[in-house]
């Protein structure tokens, strides 16, 4: 008596080097990059897809935060070469501030 085939059969592995193999590509999704400088975010004033990261890097000797006006996000306190980043998943308005320094303004417009 032969016993039963399996229903759910296990893939033999390529061995055969001449194969391709499958290869599934990676999304990519966008970087910007804004500075701090001379007590100024820059550049103030940004528009990106959902999904995308931005990246903030004190550049200034004096410490520095990045403070979402409606909490989305906070940075914390950012010591000089710290860097920050938030990956903006829905589309929307977002100003923010530094905490310390409170000329220190600047948006990120959000776009589908």
């Amino acid at each position: 008596v032969t016993p039963p085939k399996p229903l759910v059969e296990k893939p033999e592995p390529i061995t055969d080097a001449s194969k391709p193999a499958v290869v599934v590509p990676e999304v990519l999704l966008a970087t910007v990059n804004i500075g701090i400088s001379n007590f100024v975010f820059g550049p103030t004033k940004i528009t990106v897809k959902k999904g995308t990261t931005v990246e903030w890097a004190n550049k200034d000797a004096a410490p520095h935060t990045v403070s979402s006006d409606s909490g989305a996000f906070d940075s914390g306190t950012m010591t000089t070469g710290a860097k920050f980043k938030y990956v903006f998943e829905m589309p929307g308005s977002y100003a923010y501030r530094c905490a310390f320094h409170p000329s220190m303004i600047a948006s990120v417009e959000v776009t589908e």
